[in-house]
């Protein structure tokens, strides 16, 4: 039977980055139907998931089965669900799968679309075969091939069952070409900043080193650079590292110039939409390929491995046209990464 119900929108259950409390509060502001996250109880107090509207009791608290029903009962006021990272809802993420509940899904008459946020469902085969310098090459093969199997799993699955798919950064159409664009989420005004990027004699530059035994920002290249143009006193090097609180982040952004997010992904993520927001210049990967898939070219500086050197000097030499870059990426992140066109993207998915 179809439900006639107003649409009302729930996403969960993980809450990447804190997307899934951006993407709902985007959906009620800018749609005006009621929406919003949920996600598990935190694991550890340093895990910077972000806000959420509901939190699911932790199955150390409570029983499965009690917390199933819980999540019945929350869901049971929404006529639509976005499930992140094709995760189970009501089975143990360990061991259930979502395909498997999909009836179960259906017959609570709700609407199920899935977001997936980039090791989900990113073939790393793929990913190697359209970067030369791709952060998959630098990973142990046996693990790269468990991914690879996993993420076929899931995309064969999300095609099988044709259920409506959203990516959460645009390289991901390539690898799940029915699935749509789902643009990140940021609170902008807390980004905001009257500074502007590389008029001081010494610029600041910033760089978060990844703290995963696995490399994907590249920081083996970026961080000797970065040291050695230190030592050289021509920029002032801060390594932000995962024991920064998220809540100064927006203060020691604000500070900086220049933002390298990462040189082998061929993706730009939350940090990178942060430092545009706030006026610095953000170097990272892009690609010709991605770039050209967007509704619009995003202002980051595109720096390979082997080239990273000499793009900071560029931008040493060059500080006035590099500036104009930097300065173009606040009204860029207005009007792509406000939730206005976030909202758009999932209104045909909620019937409004």
């Amino acid at each position: 039977m179809r439900d006639r119900r107003m649409p009302s929108l729930a996403i969960g259950p993980l809450n990447t980055a804190g997307q899934a409390y951006r993407w709902s509060e985007a959906v009620s502001r800018e749609l005006g139907i009621s929406a919003w996250s949920f996600a598990g109880t935190r694991r550890r107090v340093r895990r910077i998931d972000g806000p959420a509207h509901h939190r699911i009791p932790h199955h150390r608290l409570r029983p499965r089965a009690i917390r199933r029903i819980w999540l019945e009962v929350l869901l049971r006021s929404r006529t639509h669900v976005l499930v992140e990272s094709v995760a189970p809802l009501f089975g143990d993420l360990r061991r259930s799968r979502l395909q498997d509940e999909l009836r179960l899904i259906e017959d609570r008459g709700l609407a199920m679309g899935v977001i997936c946020h980039g090791s989900d469902i990113r073939s790393p085969e793929r990913h190697m075969a359209r970067l030369s310098h791709s952060y998959f090459r630098l990973w142990d093969d046996s693990f790269r091939n468990e991914i690879e199997e996993q993420v076929a799993r899931k995309r064969d699955a999300l095609e099988a069952f044709a259920i409506p798919s959203f990516v959460s950064t645009p390289d991901l159409v390539l690898d799940l070409p029915n699935a749509a664009w789902l643009p990140l989420v940021i609170d902008i005004r807390r980004w905001i900043c009257d500074r502007s990027a590389l008029k001081g004699r010494r610029p600041v530059v910033l760089h978060a080193p990844s703290q995963r035994k696995l490399s994907i920002k590249g920081t083996e290249f970026i961080e000797p650079v970065l040291v050695d143009l230190d030592r050289r006193g021509l920029i002032e090097y801060r390594a932000l590292t995962g024991l920064v609180p998220h809540s100064r982040m927006p203060e020691l952004v604000k500070e900086a110039d220049v933002l390298v997010e990462q040189l082998l992904s061929g993706f730009y993520g939350v940090a990178a939409v942060e430092g545009m927001a706030a006026g610095c210049l953000v170097i990272g990967y892009v690609g010709d390929e991605v770039r050209s898939m967007m509704p619009e070219d995003p202002p980051i500086l595109d720096a390979t491995p082997d080239g990273f050197a000499g793009t900071m000097m560029r931008v040493l030499e060059e500080r006035n046209g590099y500036a104009d870059l930097a300065a173009s990426g606040p009204a860029y992140v207005e009007r792509i990464h406000s939730g206005r066109l976030s909202a758009s993207v999932l209104s045909p998915f909620l019937g409004v």
